[in-house]
């Protein structure tokens, strides 16, 4: 049976709206989740995001309330990154339809995590219609399963959640503070259910007991959050600033994309960065850190800039961190490239790190091995200039004068799990390098800084970021954003990276346990689904045996 017992039939709640009416309502919300990350950041829209959604799948069919949460998942991601439509165009070639093309295809599949929310989500609705005590389940119950398709959209299909619920709260530091003990992903189970308690509130036609009751729960949390968050904040402020610091000087090129891999301006390339090495080098720095794959030519392949790399780095010993595309051969003789942060002192190299999870069609095609489709030119100019990189394998800690610290290399910083572990094998602290060149003047630069900051307050360790073309800053472990760059300025910035003492950065509850919410939410979700297909398959057929039964009499 595809029809769900509307709130308005148990306690005079509000009908079920038309279905234009409804998908007008979705899409607002999915507006008001972007709207909350940068730009504009107007963080309090996080907290009422999801109330157009609540009613909008008031009383509707499950066939319809899968439709609205996949236009609320389509408002969210045509609106969050819609920058991905001139990457592809612009960088991969495909000209603006193929561009779009990509986009909508993209929305249309991030978007179906909204939607089987929404179909699921009509069962928590009608609790909240009923008993005081369901009445605070059914918000629970849509709070929990918005933290499982979060997480799920974090890790299947190589995962992708660039704007998840909780992460605009990176404007507001004091309320992201509980991260460091529920991830990114737990806090956005309590705004989800804050969110929904408020729905609940305003469209369940509560009596006055159940409405104060609720009332005073979103009190409580937004209280609780904001107090927890405050003491943090001071505590990890007043450890950065009592801890030794050491000078690191990030590199900032502002090389263009479209120009990078261009051999006309390679040369220009080359001086650009041999001038701000030597600006980072009169800063007396213990480390250099450059970009993501800063230079515009191959390691170890194209000999000549090879040398000449070489021979920058011999005129002093300072350390570095440089950002490559190297190449080199495997063990069967196949010669692969990767995209390498190498530890140097001087020219001496030392510890490196390849990225291990990398751009799908950004800087690998995936199934390419069982799809030959995919060796198709169409598919084949999205990479790029660079080529095919193959992926890295999880490496120990670089360490450097006993202070061991990871690397992030861009696209990294969004996955909680892969910062998590590099804390849990032991680093004091973390860099990211990174290349939002591909991005314009868009919002994603602010929104990819943003998730550096989420990972800081998460693991509570300080993020040094040194971007292409911006934005390069330090995050300190409360969250705090400093000496940040201009987008496109060409420059060097210097930081004091606070080297906080292991025995007073004790790992965080959720670097030791993880999003243990998560996993048993995503399980509960599934097996949610499953049963409900199931049960309404047997409704309707049941239903229909005996419409049939009544016709041959």
């Amino acid at each position: 049976m595809d029809k769900s017992s509307s709130p308005a039939s148990v306690n005079g709640g509000p009908k079920a709206l038309a279905l234009k009416p409804a998908l007008i309502l979705a899409v607002a919300g999915g507006l008001l989740q972007t709207l909350a990350w940068p730009r504009p950041s107007f963080w309090p829209l996080t907290f009422v995001c999801l109330i157009p959604l609540w009613r909008s799948i008031i009383g509707q069919r499950r066939s319809r309330s899968f439709l609205i949460g996949w236009a609320y998942g389509l408002s969210l991601s045509l609106s969050s990154f819609y920058w991905v439509s001139d990457v592809m165009s612009v960088y991969g070639g495909l000209g603006p339809v193929g561009g779009l093309f990509i986009l909508i295809l993209m929305a249309l599949l991030m978007g179906l995590y909204k939607a089987l929310w929404a179909y699921l989500a009509l069962t928590a609705i009608n609790l909240s219609s009923q008993t005081t005590l369901k009445r605070l389940i059914g918000p629970a119950l849509g709070a929990f399963l918005w933290l499982a398709f979060d997480w799920w959209q974090n890790i299947l299909l190589t995962g992708f959640n660039w704007t998840p619920l909780a992460g605009s709260l990176s404007g507001c530091l004091p309320l992201l503070g509980l991260s460091d003990i529920l991830g990114v992903y737990g806090l956005g189970f309590l705004v989800a259910l804050i969110s929904l308690l408020i729905a609940s509130v305003l469209f369940s036609k509560l009596d006055k007991k159940a409405a104060f009751l609720q009332i005073g729960i979103v009190l409580f949390l937004l209280a609780s959050l904001w107090g927890y968050g405050r003491y943090r904040l001071a505590y990890y402020d007043g450890l950065s600033q009592e801890a030794e610091k050491v000078r690191v000087v990030l590199l900032q090129g502002s090389v263009p994309q479209d120009v990078k891999w261009d051999p006309n301006f390679r040369d220009e390339v080359l001086k650009r960065y041999s001038k701000l090495v030597t600006q980072a080098r009169d800063q007396k720095p213990w480390l250099i850190v450059w970009p993501e794959t800063a230079l515009p030519f191959i390691y170890g392949l194209d000999i000549v800039e090879t040398q000449w790399l070489k021979d920058l780095l011999d005129q002093s010993q300072d350390n570095y961190i440089l950002g490559l595309a190297s190449a080199q051969y495997d063990i069967s003789g196949s010669l692969r490239l990767y995209n390498r942060a190498q530890l140097t002192k001087g020219a001496d190299f030392g510890a490196y790190y390849d990225k291990e999870h990398l751009v799908p069609f950004g800087e690998y095609i995936p199934l390419k091995q069982y799809l030959p489709i995919l060796d198709w030119p169409f598919f084949q100019n999205i990479i790029g200039a660079a080529g095919a990189y193959s992926p890295g394998r999880r490496k120990a800690p670089m360490e450097l004068d006993e202070q061991k610290f990871s690397l992030l290399i861009c696209y990294e910083s969004i996955f909680p799990s892969l910062s998590r572990q590099k804390v849990l094998d032991g680093s004091q602290f973390l860099v990211i390098t990174t290349n939002d060149a591909w991005f314009g003047g868009s919002a994603a630069p602010l929104q990819h800084l943003r998730h550096a900051v989420l990972r800081a307050v998460e693991n509570r360790r300080p993020v040094a970021r040194a971007a292409n073309n911006g934005l390069s800053a330090l995050i300190l472990p409360s969250g705090r954003i400093v000496n940040q760059t201009k987008q496109d300025e060409i420059t060097i910035v210097s930081l004091d990276l606070p080297l906080i003492a292991p025995n007073k950065l004790p790992l965080t509850f959720f670097v030791s346990f993880g999003h243990f919410l998560a996993p048993i939410a995503a399980a509960a979700a599934l097996i949610y689904l499953m049963f409900t297909v199931i049960t309404e398959w047997r409704i309707e057929r049941q239903k229909n045996r005996l419409a049939k039964k009544r016709n041959s009499k």
